[in-house]
């Protein structure tokens, strides 16, 4: 009692129950996926869905395998609703109910028979709407499971499903709830609906009678208001009418057709525009329909160029900077713009300006001239231009004589006719290169004579010019000479300098000697001393003889400068010579005479041609003096020596005498001319031989000795 506060329980007692529940009455036979199945079982009790292949009653395996199950009340019918069930039951399959009750140990009823089989939905068709319908409106159709919808006509017999397929006006596979069957171009008349799952055919639905009604327009619209065409072109817009399903979508149309075509496809609603001419204004295009609304398309026609021709089509002869005026014809007469634009294919032969005005740049082509439509980039028209040269005529010379004074140069101009001659160029040329030369037009003076200058035309060499030129001498105003004075010794040169003035005056001169015995003179100037004495050099203007100048030349003697005497040490023997040679420096000394002289004679003495010989034992220098009085000198350092012994030999060798008897020997000393030829005699054992000074040996006992004689020289050398 709620209101009371208390809380009241609802307690059930278990108690074991032995009687298994029954299951009366139950569904049974064919249900379909979405119908409802229900069972009524004699007790409280937990009801179960199970295969019916299901042979195994454990309440285990019974939970196990059970599709669906709910707790029932005795004797109250428990419905279940197939498409509650989850996962879906697969139509062909069947089951069964079985029912345990609540006892410790659940009793479990009989399963029930017949089995419970799922089949699919009954297949059903709503169809809205039906009766009159105006062609071209949708059809709606609903359907319990999924199906192709089907318009048949009334005349057709349904007999199999095939027949639906090989004679619908109209039909649509509806894979939900509803589809919709469309009735656009279906012909007038009578029609049933037909739906079909491949297998089940449900109908006809109630009659449906497609017609026709009158559907006014009520507005015309284009999709382009504005077309621009040239003439003979043809553009397209689109009608779009409202209402869409107007009945009648017929136009009339209202165009000039001087300047356009106008057609019109009724079944497309295209309206195609062909332009004929070209119009200064838009042309205004009316399209009306038959129910009054009508619209209007502007239409621009312009007349574009079709073809450009250009006059004169071919110059040949066009001179460097010459021009020549093209011009263009455009066609047809009506165009709208004719304007073009001038090119050249070869603008550094011949170019062109925006009027069609060619010039010539350089020799060449033929060169393409394009004239271009401004309109119509592909209209074009062409001209050929050859571009050729201006040929000299001839050259006038300006001064046609030149006399000038040597040093000098004068310019002279040449003046190539035409004045539009394409190549000007000219060559210089002098007949008298020696005389006078020149380098574009100047003449510069080299001798005194004259010469011709000639000017060539390079183009055309036939064509040329001279001028008559005269070099002249400068005259010579004085001749100097440095030195004015000189001494040279014989043999030695000097060079002297001849100055003519003015400095451009020839400055030759000859050069003469007043007494070549005494002084020579070169072509040069150059003087050389030949003897003793004075001479006078003379330089004289080979321009002017009357203009001289002089040296006054003294040559004296070349002094000896130095002696060289060969050898410059000399050691002989007493008695023995040696000749010496004096060297005179330099060679082309004018007295090369020396005389000889001994510092020494006792020791050494020399003659007058050099030649030294040794006196005694000791040192000299030999002195040669020169004779030209230059005090030179050059001496040699003499040594005399004596001549030493080489050898001693004894006669008799070897000796035998008795005692008390004497042996004479003798002494033979090398070299013959020895200086000192004494020796000193002396025995080896004078017990048994003695030996006098002058080497005679006495017997005294019986033995040997060996006497010795020895060179009293001091060389040490010794006989025995």
């Amino acid at each position: 009692d709620p209101t009371a506060g208390a809380i009241s329980a609802k307690v059930g007692v278990q108690i074991n129950d032995i009687t298994a529940p029954i299951i009366s009455p139950f569904s049974s036979g064919n249900i379909s996926a979405t119908g409802t199945i229900s069972a009524t079982v004699n007790e409280d009790a937990m009801l179960y869905l199970i295969p019916s292949s299901e042979t195994n009653y454990t309440i285990a395996n019974i939970i196990d395998k059970a599709v669906y199950q709910l707790a029932v009340a005795k004797d109250v019918a428990a419905s279940i609703l197939l498409s509650d069930i989850n996962p879906p039951l697969t139509v062909g399959s069947s089951y069964k109910f079985i029912a345990a009750d609540y006892a410790i140990t659940p009793n479990i009823s009989t399963p029930t028979t017949p089995n419970i089989t799922i089949v699919n939905a009954p297949l059903t068709m709503t169809v809205n709407p039906t009766g009159s319908v105006e062609q071209g409106s949708p059809i709606t159709v609903g359907v319990s499971r999924a199906a192709t919808a089907y318009l048949i006509p009334n005349s057709v017999l349904i007999s199999a499903v095939a027949d639906l397929d090989a004679n619908d006006v109209s039909k649509v596979t509806i894979s939900s709830a509803s589809g919709t069957l469309s009735t656009v171009g279906v012909p007038v008349g009578e029609y049933y609906v037909y739906v079909s799952d491949g297998t089940a055919i449900v109908g006809p639905s109630a009659k449906i009678t497609v017609e026709v009604s009158t559907v006014v327009v009520t507005n015309i619209e284009l999709l382009s208001t504005a077309l621009s065409l040239k003439v003979g072109e043809t553009k397209t817009t689109e009608v779009v009418f409202t209402p869409t399903n107007a009945t009648n979508k017929g136009l009339t149309i209202t165009a000039d057709p001087t300047y356009v075509t106008v057609t019109y496809n009724e079944t497309t609603r295209i309206v195609s525009v062909t332009g004929v001419k070209g119009a200064a204004a838009p042309i205004q295009v009316i399209l009306t329909s038959p129910d009054g609304p009508s619209t209007t398309l502007s239409v621009t026609v312009t007349q574009f160029p079709t073809s450009i021709t250009v006059s004169p089509a071919t110059t040949t002869n066009l001179k460097v900077g010459g021009t020549v005026q093209l011009t263009e014809t455009v066609l047809p007469a009506d165009a709208q713009n004719k304007a073009v634009t001038w090119t050249s294919s070869n603008p550094t032969v011949a170019s062109v300006n925006s009027t069609g005005l060619v010039t010539g740049v350089a020799i060449g082509g033929p060169v393409t001239i394009t004239a271009t439509s401004t309109a119509d980039g592909t209209i074009k028209g062409t001209a050929t231009v050859t571009v050729v040269k201006t040929d000299v005529s001839s050259i006038s010379v300006d001064p046609t004589t030149v006399t000038l004074t040597l040093g000098q140069s004068a310019t002279v101009t040449a003046t190539v006719l035409p004045a539009d001659a394409t190549n000007k160029n000219v060559t210089w040329t002098s007949s008298a290169p020696g005389v006078a030369t020149v380098t574009n037009g100047v003449i510069n003076s080299v001798s005194v004579g004259t010469a011709t200058i000639t000017v060539t035309s390079v183009d055309n060499p036939s064509v040329s010019a001279t001028i008559a030129v005269t070099v002249n001498n400068v005259a010579v105003s004085s001749v100097t000479v440095a030195p004015t004075t000189t001494s040279i010794v014989v043999g030695a040169t000097e060079s002297l300098t001849a100055t003519v003035l003015p400095a451009n005056a020839p400055q030759t001169v000859t050069w003469a000697s007043s007494n070549p015995a005494i002084a020579t003179v070169s072509a040069a100037g150059v003087v050389t001393g030949v003897a003793v004495g004075t001479a006078t050099i003379t330089a004289t203007s080979t321009a002017d003889g009357t203009k001289t100048a002089t040296c006054a030349v003294t040559v004296t003697p070349k002094l000896v400068s130095s002696i060289t005497i060969v050898p410059a040490t000399v050691s002989i023997n007493i008695g023995a010579t040696q000749s010496l040679t004096a060297t005179v420096l330099p060679n082309d000394a004018t007295n090369k005479d020396v005389t000889w002289s001994s510092s020494n004679p006792a020791v050494a003495t020399v003659s007058a041609t050099g030649v030294v010989t040794g006196v005694s034992a000791g040192t000299a220098t030999i002195t040669a003096t020169a004779a030209d009085g230059s005090g030179k000198t050059g001496t040699c350092a003499v040594t005399v020596t004596t001549i030493p012994v080489s050898s001693i030999s004894i006669l008799p060798a070897t000796a035998s005498i008795n005692i008390g008897e004497t042996q004479a020997l003798t002494e033979s000393v090398l070299p013959a001319n020895a200086t000192v030829k004494t020796v000193t005699w002396s025995s080896s054992n004078s017990a048994v031989a003695t030996v006098s000074a002058t080497g005679v040996v006495t017997g005294v006992s019986a033995g040997t000795a060996t006497i010795t004689a020895t060179a009293a020289d001091g060389s040490g050398k010794t006989g025995t």
